[in-house]
């Protein structure tokens, strides 16, 4: 091996050298990269196909220079369409080095990549941030049909339950179909709570009327929301494939989570008010065009709480500066160090480098629209005082370790970039003790928001922590009855 790895490394190599198939659930930060490589240098793999995604493509190529004892061709399919992409890949092909052929999750199911990719037998196929399969998406349909053209297959993620235990099935069925079996229907049928289906439905219908009428959600019991039927069972052949590391392994410094609160303007609140209780407000202010579904609805209240709202021709208009003066409030109590702000909106964006445009300070981005807030290694770039980041474009395999402050300036409902842009900052090498500030405007849907993804994480830590021990000699399937 190129590299030592670590004790809990070491594990995860050992429980995965004889399988087929396994998950090397690993948090951010632990090293699941080299573990994979140290793999497939002892499998003395031949052709290896990664797929990550894209933001992080081109990390593989320094991993692999970082961690492979072989003399080995890395191939990156970043550049051109995905047409060019597969040529350049059938070109690499024939290469007598061992290969490593880097793609994204956004191109593997489309033509004519996937029809190339599934014309090749692979030594080994690795799914780098796996958690990116667990829907029922297109992506997810198309690593099911890789399995079988695949000699071994391994899934990395810190984040392998995303939304509720239930999200697993996508990378299971990668890995190995007689864990879960390959009906989603009949797995949901064994292992969801299915007396809860019909209450959860009631549930989200009552608390859409209670958000359009402006009175208080009503928040159910984890278990209620959550709940798996058979348990036991579940995390015991979710066991059979995966690996997973303690949280304290790496000896991390402390993570501290506080919340800054601020009131919205008098207007601000009155605009808010009405939109939450479902009136259309006058057209003839240029602020709201009538909304009909409760996703329009929660989005323009997000917006509002960040201080704008487009107008009739969908420019932002700003109506508020709360939460742009909480945030330069930490900028400044920040005192120049490295400060990351993760936005929802890309208008937000606009307001974060404006706050450091005010107060002197140097900006960099990492969105959609620039990246000059990494650099080619997707490493933060040096010099710099504040990082914007969309959440979108800055989750996982970014590396903001050089921060040790963060702001949730405008985040989204979903667990999973919460985790991961905390991750981004709470991580190997980081030594200083790291803050994430959540601003967050009361008495609004920040406040939901911000609740829920919590007691998400709860459920998710809960049936983490209580999945049973594996060793490395345990059987390397299940059988699925």
């Amino acid at each position: 091996m190129a590299t030592t790895l670590w004790p809990h490394q070491q594990k995860g190599f050992d429980f995965a050298e004889n399988r087929e198939a396994s998950l090397l659930g690993m948090r951010m930060g632990e090293g699941k990269s080299a573990t994979a490589i140290a793999l497939t240098d002892r499998w003395n793999t031949q052709r290896c196909l990664v797929v990550a995604p894209a933001g992080i493509r081109g990390v593989w190529r320094r991993e692999l220079a970082k961690h492979s004892n072989r003399d080995h061709e890395a191939v990156i399919l970043d550049k051109g369409s995905v047409r060019k992409r597969t040529a350049q890949a059938d070109d690499a092909w024939n290469t007598t080095k061992p290969l490593y052929l880097v793609t994204n999750y956004e191109s593997i199911w489309r033509w004519p990549q996937a029809q190339w990719l599934l014309s090749r037998r692979w030594d080994c196929v690795i799914l780098d941030e796996a958690h990116r399969i667990s829907g029922q998406s297109k992506v997810s349909e198309f690593c099911a049909e890789l399995r079988p053209k695949a000699t071994r297959r391994l899934a990395l993620t810190g984040t392998p339950l995303t939304q509720s235990p239930l999200s697993i099935w996508g990378i299971a069925r990668f890995l190995d179909p007689t864990v879960f079996g390959d009906d989603f229907a009949e797995f949901r049928w064994l292992y969801e709570n299915r007396y809860t289906v019909p209450l959860r439905k009631a549930i989200a219908k009552h608390n859409q009327q209670c958000l359009l009428q402006g009175v208080p959600l009503f928040v159910p019991p984890d278990e209620m929301m959550h709940g798996v039927c058979n348990p036991k069972a579940f995390l015991k052949r979710l066991a059979k494939i995966t690996y997973r590391s303690e949280n304290v392994v790496l000896n991390l410094p402390p993570l501290t989570i506080e919340q800054r609160s601020f009131r919205l303007s008098n207007g601000a609140r009155r605009l808010y008010d009405s939109i939450a209780a479902g009136y259309g407000y006058e057209i003839s202010t240029g602020h709201w065009l009538d909304v009909q579904d409760s996703y329009s609805i929660t989005m323009r209240l997000q917006q509002i709480t960040s201080g704008y709202l487009p107008d009739l021709g969908g420019r932002p208009e700003q109506i508020d500066t709360g939460k742009a003066e909480c945030l330069a409030d930490v900028l400044d109590e920040a005192g120049g160090m490295p400060v990351v702000v993760f936005v929802r909106f890309k208008h937000d964006l606009d307001t974060v480098q404006s706050a450091a445009e005010r107060l002197d300070l140097t900006y960099g981005e990492i969105s959609g629209r620039r990246k000059d807030g990494i650099d080619e290694n997707a490493v933060m770039t040096k010099g710099l005082n504040v990082v914007g980041v969309q959440e979108q474009s800055g989750g996982a395999g970014i590396d903001l370790s050089d921060a040790r402050i963060g702001v949730d300036y405008s985040p989204t409902w979903e667990l999973k970039n919460y985790v991961q842009k905390i991750a981004r900052l709470h991580r190997p090498p980081q030594k200083q003790p790291v803050i994430i500030y959540s601003l967050v405007a009361e008495d609004t849907i920040d406040e939901e928001i911000h609740r829920a993804l919590i007691a998400r994480q709860e459920v998710i830590d809960h049936a983490w922590r209580w999945m049973p021990r594996t060793s490395p000699d345990a059987p390397a399937t299940c059988a699925y009855s």
